[in-house]
């Protein structure tokens, strides 16, 4: 009924995460160590933490969006998520399906 994930294809997300994140690490490290010269020819470091923020923010906010169209295209195909095929699934393998989404924001 519901479907499985390739090894594969599992592995190859995995490795996608790691690359990404890592790479995410790195070029902010670098971008906090570049230098430039201010108008008196002084080399000044970068200090804009803000748009390191605001990238952070714009990419979860897209993971979101994603998430939404997601559970909407599910309620179109199946009139409530409640008789999606996974939903049934869920349940009959005794999982839990009704977490309260604001238990989210005590790590966040």
């Amino acid at each position: 009924m519901a479907e499985k994930i390739s090894k594969i294809l599992l592995y190859t997300i995995m490795a996608g995460m790691l690359i990404t994140g890592t790479m995410n690490t790195i070029f902010f490290k670098l971008q906090n160590n570049e230098t430039t010269e201010d108008s008196n020819g002084e080399p000044q470091k970068f200090n804009h933490a803000f748009f390191q923020t605001f990238t952070m923010f714009v990419g979860e906010f897209m993971c979101l969006l994603v998430y939404f169209l997601h559970v909407y295209i599910e309620k179109r195909k199946h009139g409530d998520l409640i008789r999606s095929p996974a939903m049934i699934e869920a349940k009959r393998k005794g999982l839990k399906t009704d977490i309260n989404i604001l238990l989210f924001a005590i790590p966040a």
